[in-house]
């Protein structure tokens, strides 16, 4: 679990003061409810009773927006004087789409809420990330595979970049939130509803300013051998719009070939696929070209009805992977 630090002090004009001692937040939820236990001191001068004091908390998107009718409150199982410590266990109720959120607990006393203090003067909230996942969807670590640059915090050097031209994605454009690794999107970020036939998504982590991808250059990427429906995966073409071909390799010997017409870019969607990432401008070896947006697409390749082995990705250099999910089969659900 995510332990949050010591010192977290809470005080309210009402008399009500709180430290946070400790709270031990779940990193992954699969979909399920969950206790989440929390320690707080009462180190103001109103006594706590169950009645008036309550623990809540509150999901907040990527971008820190509250997700509407999404979260809890927790009555304090005792009454607590100034002074005493309680330890209570937050029942937990995860979003109901998989994807990287955050954890927000609140103190309320009276119906006042508590302000949360890292020192005398500075208001702040706890928040633990946590990444909600579903039986249905597996997503993959790409890290291994990574033999390119997709996204720097500068220029990159020559033959660096996603057109070997120094070109690149803004760092600070690429992940919407970069306060935990390995991320995952929210499906359809860029919009208010998710789009629940879409997975979230488990980008490259950051590692010294960047960030990276998987060029295909022909080679192999291993699959867990597990029977799939689909696999989604993230990705654009560095040059120009233009098809492709996937060739997926099963357990059992045998290979297909999918083809896919991979959006460029610099562009729009090729055929209506969902804009996974989309900046607002791009870095380029002369500076940050805000004429020019970049954008990743996500794509749907559908899969025979037995365990997978690896995908053979295309062999041009011009199409770059971000992340892989597979949509599991019933059967491979755990």
């Amino acid at each position: 679990g995510s332990a949050l630090p010591d010192a977290w002090v809470a005080v309210t004009p009402g008399g009500a003061a709180a430290m946070l001692l400790g709270m031990q937040a779940p990193e992954e939820l699969a979909g399920k409810d969950v206790l989440a236990p929390v320690v707080l001191r009462n180190i103001g001068f109103d006594e706590w009773t169950p009645d008036a004091t309550t623990l809540t908390y509150q999901w907040l998107a990527w971008d820190g927006r509250p997700l509407p009718n999404v979260g809890g409150s927790t009555r304090l199982p005792e009454t607590v004087k100034p002074g005493g410590v309680v330890k209570l266990d937050m029942l937990v109720t995860p979003p109901a789409q998989p994807g990287s959120y955050r954890c927000a607990i609140n103190l309320l006393h009276r119906g006042q809420s508590v302000p949360l203090l890292t020192d005398a003067a500075t208001p702040a909230l706890p928040i633990a990330p946590v990444r909600v996942t579903s039986p249905r969807w597996l997503s993959l670590d790409l890290s291994e595979a990574a033999n390119g640059v997709a996204a720097a915090a500068e220029r990159v050097p020559p033959l660096g970049g996603l057109d070997m031209l120094e070109t690149v994605f803004p760092l600070e454009e690429f992940l919407p939130d970069q306060t935990a690794a390995p991320l995952g999107y929210t499906p359809g970020y860029l919009g208010d509803a998710a789009n629940p036939d879409w997975p979230s998504f488990i980008f490259p982590m950051l590692r010294d300013g960047r960030a990276t991808m998987v060029r295909g250059l022909g080679q192999a990427i291993p699959l867990p051998e597990k029977t799939a429906r689909a696999l989604c995966f993230v990705g654009f073409n560095v040059l120009e719009t233009a098809p492709a071909v996937f060739t997926v390799t099963y357990a059992d010997g045998t290979k297909t070939d999918v083809p896919v017409t991979v959006a460029g870019w610099l562009g729009g969607p090729a055929k209506n696929e969902p804009v996974m990432l989309s900046t607002r401008y791009i870095r380029t070896a002369r500076g940050d070209d805000w004429y020019l947006r970049g954008s990743a697409f996500a794509y749907r390749l559908p899969l025979a009805d037995k365990p997978l082995k690896s995908i053979i990705l295309p062999a041009s250099g011009a199409v770059c992977l971000l992340a892989i999910t597979l949509e599991l089969a019933e059967e491979a659900r755990p």
